[in-house]
């Protein structure tokens, strides 16, 4: 009997091969040789929905215990590493991520390239995943597969309107010249109903979202507060603000090069501009919605309702406290204290990874309570929406939030200042007892909000192209850390961990303690990601310390 002749994938395959994982990449190729069938549930044959929704939907998952990969590929000075990476030189590949792929309860161990849309042919990646497959044999792994699939890495900043505000006509109008008042991010509790989201963005409370005056438009999250001793005998330690280089320092127009306060001042903003400005039109449109509700109820002999009222004043008391703070420059809270060269970096041979960070110096006037008694909390919503978040995860989190010791208060995560040590970032101290290792971690991003994940055991390796000022591109290969989502949503159809927007969340496992934060997502589309990457904070503070700031958690 011969063996059929490898061939194509169908336009079918080549765009339904991974439904149910966020952003659902197309395949380009792969070195198995099974002939690929729509896989159809036959319990969903009788509904009335067509197309999709009668799928089994694929999900990724953490690799689980594979002694001999995991020993191979994450030593950084193994051949295997090397030689997958030489198998790739000449394509336009972005990342490399080992996963465990599911569908259908049947899972398989994956070695999956993204290389950038358009740029790889099937017959030019075909025979790079055969090549793959060999390169594992030949070290003894014979159960892992390849594939290659049309995916981008990118930083998740958002990218919204510049400093403008929109009327309800449309038209963009400059903002408000008057004298800004004087901002004070709230330490008090978040107040809660329908708008404590928007109150929390109001605070000191980490994953609000943030921005630069110059660059307004890009936002990311405000990750962790650092405390840094005092320059003098006697005098007050200083706080930061953690967060990513790439949030706050515009790489093609500003260059990689150190950055020094005693350079041109780069204010931070809470809230940008665009965002503030939607939300305080949409607490306004609902203030109006209920005062006409309120009107009409009353013409017709009716007595308001008491919900009807009440949130019709929560919203007014919400409107009054935004609008003195419509100015940009009224929402400064902090001033760019320092940020390294936008580099890869070493501390062990051959385990680079990408130097992406800044600290934000916080201003003291700008905070209601003494910046001494500013504490690492994160507002993550309502115990209610808290567990409803979780229960999307799987029956592994379960087992493990048992075992954890989340101090949560009024909807506030309060972190730990013990961080996760390096040494359980890849090897969960899990990993023996549960069906899925990694450890299992949470995140409260500034438009991605909350979910939770688990931490991949095996190194991922990100390709970055970056665009840079003058218009020149240099290359940054570096190590990641693998986040995967652990919710499933509609037609279990996995949802993604994180999104734009959610650059520099500090990500946290279930004992509170920080474990690392979010730099960057792989997607088909720049929205949501299927894998989502972020540097450990253990190795962030050691590199922090080097460059002269003996931080710790507050």
């Amino acid at each position: 009997m011969t063996t059929p002749q490898p061939s194509p994938p169908t336009a079918e395959e080549r765009n339904l091969y991974y439904y149910g994982i966020p952003s659902a990449p197309s395949l380009v190729a792969r070195s198995s040789s099974h002939v690929w069938v729509n896989p159809q549930n036959p319990d969903m044959a009788s509904s009335p929905w067509t197309g999709t929704h009668r799928m089994y939907p694929k999900t990724l998952h953490t690799v689980g215990k594979h002694p001999l990969l995991h020993r191979l590929w994450n030593d950084p000075e193994s051949s295997l590493r090397g030689k997958i990476l030489e198998a790739l030189s000449g394509t336009d590949w972005t990342a490399v991520d080992f996963l465990r792929i599911s569908l259908n309860k049947e899972y398989q161990i994956t070695l999956m390239v993204t290389v950038r849309p358009d740029t790889l042919t099937w017959s030019q990646g075909h025979p790079i995943t055969l090549r793959c497959k060999s390169i594992l044999e030949e070290q003894g792994i014979y159960d892992v597969h390849c594939e290659i699939l049309e995916s981008v890495v990118h930083f998740y900043t958002e990218a919204t309107s510049r400093t403008y505000s929109t009327t309800d006509s449309g038209v963009k109008t400059d903002p408000p010249s008057k004298t800004p008042a004087t901002f004070q991010l709230s330490s008090g509790p978040i107040p809660k109903g329908e708008n404590a989201n928007t109150w929390a963005q109001l605070s000191d409370r980490l994953g609000t979202i943030i921005s630069t005056s110059p660059l307004d438009g890009i936002t990311g999250t405000k990750s962790l507060y650092l405390s840094i001793p005092p320059s003098s005998t006697g005098g007050e330690p200083r706080i930061a603000a953690l967060t990513c280089r790439h949030v706050v320092i515009d790489s093609k127009k500003e260059g990689t090069q150190m950055y020094q306060q005693s350079q041109q001042c780069k204010e931070v903003i809470q809230v940008d501009q665009w965002t503030y400005d939607w939300r305080l039109r949409c607490i306004g449109d609902s203030v109006k919605r209920r005062l006409e509700a309120a009107e009409l109820r009353s013409m017709t002999g009716q007595t308001a309702a008491p919900s009807l009222t009440n949130l019709s004043n929560e919203a007014m008391v919400l409107e009054q406290a935004m609008k003195p703070f419509e100015d940009a420059s009224s929402r400064v809270f902090g001033r760019l204290l320092y940020s390294p060269e936008f580099a890869t970096t070493s501390s062990v041979p051959g385990c680079a990874w990408l130097r992406d960070w800044a600290l934000i110096e916080l201003l003291p006037k700008n905070h209601q309570a003494p910046l001494g008694l500013i504490q690492n909390k994160v507002y993550v919503g309502s115990l209610d929406d808290f567990l409803c978040t979780f229960s999307k995860s799987k029956g592994y989190y379960n087992q493990v939030l048992s075992s954890g010791d989340l101090e949560m208060e009024d909807g506030e995560l309060q972190l730990q200042t013990a961080v996760v040590p390096m040494n359980e970032i890849f090897h969960s101290p899990y990993m023996d007892y549960t069906s899925e290792s990694g450890l299992c971690v949470g995140k409260y991003g500034a438009k991605g909000g909350l979910s939770f994940g688990r931490g991949n055991t095996l190194i991922s390796v990100v390709r970055h192209v970056e665009t840079l000022e003058g218009g020149r591109k240099e290359e940054f290969i570096s190590e990641g850390w693998a986040i995967i989502s652990a919710s499933g949503g509609r037609n279990n159809v996995q949802e993604p961990f994180a999104g734009e927007g959610d650059s520099s969340s500090c990500i946290w496992d279930m004992q509170g303690r920080p474990a690392g934060i979010i730099t960057a997502g792989n997607s088909a589309y720049a929205m949501w990601s299927h894998i989502t990457y972020a540097q450990p904070l253990e190795r962030l503070l050691t590199d922090i310390r080097s460059h002269g700031f003996d931080v710790s958690l507050v």
